[in-house]
């Protein structure tokens, strides 16, 4: 034990490089091989599985397609009609009718029809047959005729002889006048072609088809026992040594079985290859003993450059954990370092982000609570009301006054409804409202609007304009004459700018920088202090929405008048607006 102390450290890596190669091949090997095979059978069934679901597709196809050429050419060689007429006793029941009616039979079959005899009984019990139908297939389709012969109401009935034949059983109906003339029988000749594929492995593979829990067809590579099998696979039994997929499809039950005897040759190739996996494992292992001082260097390396990007500001790097000695547990705990301060910092920018959202719903709710201190269904009814008694008195100003006001609070209403409306619809509410204050004010007031081309279906705040009206409106009118105007236009991509200006006494450059800052707005008397609040508000809601993308700016002189101008993202997607 002092003797292996004492060698050196990369000769002690070569020898337990040499015993791990030695016990991680074998159980590479072993694990492997066993995932090897378990995938091969896996394979099978997924093989089996595709192969059952073509093979019913295109046994449910072809019954459907020869049930339907049965009825077509049951109707095409008018054997309805000639039953008909010998039931109606419009002709009687002859060699040479039943030679006729066995023509018309005959011509039935066809190369695509897909069966090669036609069997038809009346009530009576009176039967007829294609030609060329040997002894033995009519006695075998007397037989099922008999046991089978009851109304199906139009349902084909698929059934399989004692023999192992198939056969198509239906009602014939005449049409006009609708009635029914007895049943026919065809026997099937090919029920289904099935080709189960190049696959490999898949040459044992037998198919049965069934049909309300009766076996109906049999294909496939079927043995002695095969149909047992089937039988036992779609009642729900077990099937010993068997691989089994069952599907159904437009009333067909279709049972696939493979042998499980097909995976013993694989077991042979799953050996070998194993072999042939140790092997080289060993080869390389022997190679990576001589590497592995240069390994844990380079290991080393790249833990101390990893630390580096991390001390960086870089929280999304993470070091490579390559094997579980001290290197390996020394960057794993450096990887969970990073990955908790990486949580910490989202978590704490996501309650930045919460504290944001929750301020804005705040000033959404007092903003919507305002709006909706009256009740607007009353307020259209008292105007309605008010609008009429005008008109009744003869008085149309008083009535186009009352239009308006009952015009605005509608709008107002809908826009309200919405997080974002268009500049334009903003606008014409705009102008309802700038309307009625020209009626206040008479000729002294001018309120024109201006709206750029590209401007007008741009998507704004709702509400973020009505404000800087109203404070324009309200302080800005003098006793002289007054213009209040709102310009929206695109002066560059991506930008949209509104201007509300006014010609009315203006702000001190006090006043604006405390509306802007945030601050308190400390003004001579309540109105002018209730201005300064309700452009905060504008601005505050600008920058919860849109961060630093929008802002709100003010150019006012004292005597002069004031422009508001709002400067925001260009957008004409809802979508597309953030909200914070």
């Amino acid at each position: 034990m002092k003797r292996l102390r004492d060698l050196s450290f990369r000769l002690k890596l070569l020898l337990a490089f040499g015993i791990s190669i030695v016990i991680v091949v074998g159980i590479t090997t072993l694990v492997l091989s066993l995932r090897s095979y378990r995938y091969l059978a896996e394979n099978l069934d997924v093989q089996l599985d595709l192969i059952t679901e073509q093979a019913l597709m295109n046994f449910d196809t072809e019954t459907s397609a020869i049930s339907s050429r049965l009825l077509n050419q049951l109707n095409v060689t008018e054997v309805p009609e000639q039953l008909y007429r010998l039931e109606e006793g419009q002709t009687t029941l002859t060699l040479e009718y039943s030679r006729a009616l066995s023509g018309s039979l005959s011509r039935m079959i066809t190369a695509s029809t897909g069966y090669d005899s036609v069997y038809v009984r009346i009530p009576d019990g009176t039967s007829f047959s294609s030609p060329f139908a040997s002894p033995g297939l009519l006695a075998e389709e007397a037989g099922l005729m008999e046991r089978y012969g009851v109304k199906t109401y139009g349902l084909p009935v698929w059934l399989r002889s004692e023999s192992g034949g198939v056969y198509l059983l239906r009602d014939i109906y005449h049409l006009q006048p609708f009635r029914f003339m007895g049943k026919v029988l065809a026997h099937i000749s090919h029920p289904s072609v099935i080709s189960l594929g190049e696959a490999p492995n898949m040459r044992e593979c037998a198919v049965a088809f069934f049909r309300d829990g009766a076996l109906i067809c049999l294909t496939g590579s079927a043995g002695p026992d095969t149909e047992a099998a089937a039988l036992s696979a779609v009642s729900g039994e077990a099937v010993s040594h068997t691989l089994v997929s069952q599907k159904r499809r437009g009333g067909w039950t279709a049972v696939a079985l493979l042998p499980d005897s097909v995976l013993s040759p694989l077991y042979g190739s799953v050996l070998r290859t194993g072999l042939l996996v140790a092997l080289g494992g060993i080869l390389i292992g022997a190679a990576a003993i001589f590497l592995a001082t240069h390994s844990m260097t380079r290991q080393i390396g790249t833990l101390s450059q990893t630390v580096d990007e991390a001390a960086a500001g870089d929280m999304t790097v993470r070091a490579p954990v390559v094997s579980q000695d001290e290197i390996g547990r020394l960057a794993a705990h450096f990887n969970t370092m990073v990955e908790s301060n990486q949580r910490l910092m989202e978590r704490l920018v996501q309650e930045e982000k919460q504290k944001n959202r929750a301020a804005y719903d705040a000033l959404e709710y007092k903003y919507r609570s305002l709006q909706s201190q009256i009740n607007p269904h009353f307020i259209y009814n008292a105007l309605e009301v008010v609008n009429a008694m005008a008109k009744l008195d003869g008085n149309p100003e008083i009535s186009e006054v009352v239009s308006h006001i009952s015009s605005f609070f509608r709008q107002n209403t809908r826009n309200m409804e919405k997080r974002f409306i268009t500049v334009r619809r903003e606008f014409d509410s705009l102008q309802e409202y700038a309307y009625i204050f020209r009626h206040i004010y008479g000729n002294a007031l001018e309120t024109p609007f201006t709206c750029a081309t590209d401007a007008a279906q741009a998507m704004i705040p709702t509400m973020i304009l009505q404000p800087v009206l109203e404070n324009a409106l309200v302080h800005g009118i003098r006793s002289e004459r007054a213009i209040v105007s709102i310009t929206a236009e695109v002066p560059e991509p991506g930008r949209l700018a509104i201007r509300v200006q006014d010609n009315g006494a203006g702000m001190s450059r006090e006043l604006i920088t405390r509306i802007l800052s945030g601050s308190d707005p400390i003004a001579e008397h309540e109105e002018k202090k209730s201005a300064g609040v309700g452009l905060r508000n504008v601005r505050d809601r600008l920058r919860l929405i849109y961060g630093d993308r929008a802002s709100l700016s003010i150019e006012s002189e004292e005597g002069h008048g004031t422009a508001v101008i709002i400067a925001l993202p260009l957008s004409y997607e809802e979508g597309n607006y953030p909200v914070v």
